[in-house]
């Protein structure tokens, strides 16, 4: 659990902070790295946080989206119009803006989620409620076969 300040300061999770530098091309070592943060996608009560590596290879799959048509004015309106780059202070804070915070109701405790490419950033209540729906969801796959189905089916080894 993380305190968010009036101001909307928070710290980044100090386990974050190298992926985040480590995934930032070009940056100096003596600058600060760089999260590229959106309003919730699949769910409004979260932050998105990307890495700048990882931000680059979003925006560069709605580039391929041909310009002028429906589908591209709707990803970047959806993804690229809010997108908000927002450095890392040399404690390893952030300041989370007024409107993304109101967003997703983060008023004095955050809790930071790192997802397989990305982070999130929720309010501890509807985090919770969130974790109790996926294992709600995991709980119903245990009745019909696996719990996890998903998983366990790579073949291919995963270097450590």
């Amino acid at each position: 659990m993380h305190t968010v300040d009036g101001k909307g300061r928070v710290s980044v999770p100090a386990l974050f902070r190298p992926i985040i530098r480590a995934n930032h091309p070009g940056l100096e070592p003596e600058a600060n790295p760089t999260v590229i943060m959106i309003h919730g996608i699949q769910d409004p009560n979260c932050i998105h946080g990307y890495t700048v590596r990882e931000w680059n290879k979003l925006a560069a799959e709605i580039e391929d989206i041909p310009e002028y048509t429906e589908e591209r004015d709707a990803y970047d309106a959806v993804f690229i119009t809010p997108a908000l780059p927002l450095d890392l202070d040399p404690n390893g804070r952030i300041i989370l803006p007024k409107a993304l915070r109101e967003n997703a109701n983060i008023n004095g405790k955050a809790v930071f989620v790192g997802t397989s490419n990305t982070f999130q950033i929720w309010n501890p209540d509807a985090f919770e409620a969130k974790r109790a729906s996926a294992r709600a969801y995991f709980d119903r796959q245990a009745t019909t076969g696996p719990r996890f189905p998903r998983l366990g089916k790579r073949k291919e080894s995963v270097s450590e």
